[in-house]
């Protein structure tokens, strides 16, 4: 339990200070928690990000690799050329072109997904670093604030209701 003050006006400022005091505390715990989710968004950035150029990395290495099968199927085309005519050769090219433009087309559409959903990460962390410096801003705000309506502070209590600075009265005398 908490000690019983002299005075009532001593009393109604330490409840404001303890209210104030217990917001400020809400308003720092509020912004640890978001600064957590700042900090688990920027790892799973990072962790898209590497993803991203892993994808990266293997569809240039699958390209590569379509490359070299089109040259060494070309060789084998041309070599086959001689006795099975120039359709077949035709036909089986424009087979592979396609096969290899839509592996193309897949690698390529999940690097677009990759990088929107980097963008969308990115956007994400940016709200969350402004969130955080508004709960900042609001938190300083709050503890400026306190720390001058303690500054001026000064307890007058009211000797005919007990009152501090609430009464009309004109007996006031200052806590002591």
């Amino acid at each position: 339990m908490e000690a019983q003050s002299d005075s009532p006006g001593e009393n109604h400022s330490n409840k404001t200070i303890q209210i104030l005091t217990e917001k400020i505390i809400k308003l720092e715990n509020l912004l640890k928690i978001k600064e957590k989710e700042l900090k688990e968004s920027e790892t799973k950035n990072e962790e898209l990000e590497k993803s991203w150029k892993t994808k990266e990395s293997e569809f240039i290495q699958n390209l590569k690799k379509a490359n070299r099968k089109i040259d060494e199927l070309q060789k084998e085309l041309k070599r086959k050329q001689n006795s099975a005519g120039q359709t077949k050769m035709d036909d089986t090219l424009l087979q592979l072109k396609e096969s290899l433009e839509t592996e193309e087309d897949q690698h390529f559409q999940e690097l677009q997904l990759a990088k929107i959903k980097i963008k969308n990460l990115e956007n994400e962390l940016t709200k969350k670093e402004m969130e955080i410096l508004q709960l900042r801003e609001i938190t300083n705000e709050k503890i400026t604030n306190l720390e001058e309506s303690l500054k001026g502070m000064e307890y007058h209590v009211c000797i005919h209701c007990g009152k501090n600075a609430g009464c009309f009265s004109s007996s006031f005398m200052p806590d002591l």
